[in-house]
């Protein structure tokens, strides 16, 4: 069974007024549509499903919340990462053109030269 199917301990005590328990609910809690969020399920955001139900899904915000900073340190991480890279990669493309237009530069000065004489 998978564990999202049952209620965690941690939520059991806690009033269904503070859960949010529609997608509708999720998607307004994150200023986000339905199926965004929906799809975020399968990056691991914490939603419940009672009784292995495929409609029915509950949320606890505060979790909702503490995943999504987690996800986005580690979005924020790793476009930092990318950036460096993204770098590199422009550093060998700008140095790949220079080196090209060098050669084209002294195959063009060599070919004035010879037609001059």
């Amino acid at each position: 069974m998978d564990s999202r199917t049952k209620l965690p301990t941690a939520l059991a005590g806690k009033p269904k007024s503070e859960l949010l328990t529609c997608w509708k609910d999720i998607a307004r809690f994150f200023g986000k549509g339905v199926r965004t969020v929906q799809r975020w399920e399968a990056l691991g955001m914490p939603v419940y499903r009672p009784n292995g139900d495929n409609c029915a899904v509950f949320a606890d915000p505060e979790e909702l919340q503490r995943w999504a900073m987690l996800r986005s340190s580690l979005v924020v991480e790793m476009e930092k990462h990318l950036a460096r890279e993204l770098t590199q990669s422009e550093r060998r493309v700008i140095l790949l053109a220079e080196e090209i237009i060098r050669r084209e530069a002294s195959h063009s000065v060599g070919h004035e030269t010879s037609s001059e004489i």
